[in-house]
């Protein structure tokens, strides 16, 4: 660029003109008709009217530039802010991510618990079986109690019976001793077998209250390993729903910044189309997206020169 570089044609022609005693202010409009009454010399006014378009496109040429610096500031700016808005998204993805794992394992732990609560349904199902197979037990135990209850008291009767009928008739009822005696041995015998169905009960039954001892302390076991995965359940969710927060702050934040960004590019694009706009009066070829100002500049460079030339 080529801006405040001297004219020495000018500067020339202007002190010519002084030393010729011709006061002129040739920077002022409507000048040229005033020379031309005051018989200026005709080079000197060739050289102004150069001068002023020299100046002219000179103004053209650095109002061009300095709408392209301004382009290529927005340019940078875009870049800068599409650069901070990738980041962040990237930022926001990896945030996604890390929120993902620990769903999924707030989901493992969440299906271990299902588990672990089926587990203490069976448990609790097996006990409650347990439970009515000892009543039933306990009452089979009381009816075979009551019944040998009755059975010593049957033998109890025939031995009193017996020994009343011994003491009244001994020698005259030998048959019917010996046959009170063989019944008073078939209620013995009987008796021993609900003796023995009695102790195989109460063994079942002491059994039967050790495994329900068992299963209460396992219920008791399964029921804290249930609440304290319970507590980590809740943890888990309350960590979720920290999560879940930090999501909708971080979503919050990107779209407000997504509005400051869109902002931003509707007043640049509101700049750029002043910019384009100024610079179409003094630069009527540029395109709309500024693509060819590099051309355009070197054009009006060029056609610069070429009317410096032809001044000289």
């Amino acid at each position: 660029m080529s801006e405040g570089r001297p004219i020495p044609e000018l500067h020339e022609n202007m002190a010519t003109t002084r030393t010729q005693g011709n006061e002129m202010n040739m920077m002022q409009p409507g000048m040229q008709d005033v020379a031309r009454s005051t018989n200026v010399d005709p080079l000197d006014q060739d050289l102004w009217a150069a001068a002023q378009t020299i100046r002219a496109c000179r103004q053209d040429r650095i109002a061009a530039s300095q709408g392209y610096h301004a382009l290529q500031e927005s340019r940078k700016n875009l870049q800068s802010d599409y650069a901070g808005l990738v980041a962040d998204y990237n930022e926001l993805y990896n945030n996604y991510d890390a929120l993902r794992e620990r769903y999924s394992n707030l989901r493992e732990k969440y299906n271990s618990v299902l588990a672990d609560s089926t587990k203490l349904e069976s448990a609790q199902a097996a006990l409650e079986q347990q439970k009515a197979l000892k009543r039933v037990v306990e009452a089979q135990l009381a009816q075979t109690k009551d019944e040998m209850e009755k059975k010593h008291d049957q033998v109890a009767q025939l031995e009193k019976k017996l020994a009343t009928t011994w003491l009244q008739a001994v020698d005259g009822q030998g048959n019917d001793t010996e046959k009170l005696k063989a019944t008073i041995n078939s209620y013995k015998e009987e008796n021993a077998v609900q003796a023995a169905e009695n102790i195989a009960a109460k063994t079942l039954i002491q059994h039967m209250e050790d495994f329900q001892r068992e299963l209460e302390q396992s219920h008791v076991q399964e029921v804290g390993s249930l609440r304290q995965q319970n507590k980590h359940l809740e943890e888990a969710l309350q960590e979720t729903v920290k999560v879940q927060e930090e999501r909708k702050q971080i979503a919050d934040k990107l779209e407000i910044d997504k509005n400051l960004l869109q902002q931003r590019c509707q007043l640049q694009i509101q700049q750029l189309g002043s910019i384009r706009k100024a610079l179409a009066n003094w630069l009527p070829d540029l395109h709309d997206d500024f693509d060819n100002i590099t051309t355009v500049l070197a054009e009006l460079e060029k056609r610069t020169r070429k009317k410096r030339k032809q001044v000289q």
